[in-house]
């Protein structure tokens, strides 16, 4: 059977018995590029009314529970026609908010850390809708969504946020608000920015599948120690506390057995 064919099909099952035929599973679509519309290009009244034609799919931010860091690409889409947003403002099931913010760069991360977690797992946002598990932010200083990314995923906002203000691993947005975020010089920024810049391009030969995970974590390792100094001498902070770097979808755990292992 043809792909269309199939969505045909599981539409009328759907239709016919309810969403809880197909039980707890999840149900994907194989979305061609000849239906894809890109988020960057929709108009404010698409935004809200939805997409006329055929290119109805946008992209769709559904969180990160791997934890990935700096940058993800989003392999979701979501169809943004007309009768679909119709569907998702009006029924009582939908959870229609935060709506004026869809469509919006800025920048996320992961609301579930694990225990171990000695770092946050901050990342940019890109233009498209995002579901509950994605809590985003949205840059109006002026300073970009890449400082805000570096700076909450060095060492010392982490230590901030487990010190005064949430020591559980569930990280919410008034958590992320409450964190002091100091302004820098124009130089100091274009520095911040460069080495953002670097771990973007690191982790995009990963998804690129240019590199392996283990490569991805060697070359990440060093820059993102670097941004650590950084951001603490720009607060002014003298680092005395040893680090345990985390490495992505690799929490590092520590117990009593592998401490006298390493003793």
């Amino acid at each position: 059977m043809k792909e269309t064919e199939i969505w045909e099909l599981f539409d009328g099952i759907k239709e016919k018995f309810g969403l809880r035929v197909f039980g707890k599973g999840y149900m994907y679509r194989i979305i061609p590029d000849s239906i894809i519309f890109e988020g960057d290009e929709i108009s404010d009244k698409q935004k809200q009314q939805g997409i006329k034609g055929k290119r109805t799919y946008v992209p769709y931010d559904k969180g990160d529970k791997e934890g990935n860091r700096w940058y993800l690409e989003t392999p979701y889409l979501i169809d943004w026609s007309e009768d679909s947003v119709a569907f998702l403002s009006t029924d009582e099931r939908a959870r229609w908010q935060g709506y004026n913010f869809f469509f919006r760069n800025g920048f996320c991360w992961t609301n579930v850390l694990n225990p171990n977690s000695t770092y946050f797992k901050c990342r940019l946002k890109d233009t498209t809708v995002n579901d509950v598990g994605s809590m985003s932010l949205y840059d109006e200083s002026g300073l970009g969504d890449k400082y805000f990314v570096l700076s909450l995923n060095s060492y010392l906002h982490f230590k901030v946020l487990r010190e005064f203000f949430n020591n559980t691993v569930n990280i919410q947005m008034n958590d992320i608000r409450k964190l002091p975020i100091k302004i820098p010089s124009e130089k100091e920024l274009k520095t911040f920015n460069k080495k953002f810049d670097e771990c973007l391009a690191i982790k995009k030969e990963y998804f690129a599948g240019e590199i392996d995970r283990a490569e991805m974590n060697a070359q990440l390792r060093p820059i993102e120690a670097e941004i650590d100094e950084m951001v603490n001498k720009l607060y002014g902070i003298e680092a005395k506390e040893e680090i345990v770097l985390d490495e992505l979808e690799e929490e590092v755990f520590i117990t009593e057995e592998t401490e006298e292992d390493e003793d």
